[in-house]
């Protein structure tokens, strides 16, 4: 099986995010999750981001560390994505462009929508 694969670019603000609960990043992320908590590396495996999650939820005594730190996420990080979901005027257009270049931003996963009515389906 491939693995799916993350630009770095979506652990932008995690280390300010960390300190900002409180806690120092040196001592909330293991040594080996260091560089990419960091986004010093340009890809990293998907596996590799959501136990960098899971441990900072730990460390941090925040169960739901990952919400809070996707809500205080800025858009504009993901770089050329980010326009995909400013610039359109509606959403069905974001979210087609969004599934168009969606392997820019992660690789080996899939993503789809359509919309039925006034129901969308991601």
């Amino acid at each position: 099986m491939t693995q799916s694969i993350v630009r770095s670019s979506v652990v932008s603000g995690l280390n300010a995010f960390i300190r900002d609960l409180g806690f120092d990043p040196a001592r909330t992320v293991p040594a080996y999750l260091q560089e990419i908590a960091a986004g010093t590396v340009p890809t990293f495996s998907l596996s590799d981001y959501m136990e960098l999650l899971n441990i900072c939820a730990e460390t941090t005594l925040t169960p739901n560390f990952g919400l809070r730190f996707g809500a205080r996420y800025r858009r504009r990080d993901l770089g050329l994505i980010a326009y995909l979901f400013t610039y359109n005027h509606r959403l069905a257009d974001s979210m087609t462009g969004f599934q168009t270049y969606f392997s820019t931003l992660q690789t080996h996963s899939h993503y789809a929508h359509y919309t039925a009515g006034d129901m969308a389906v991601v």
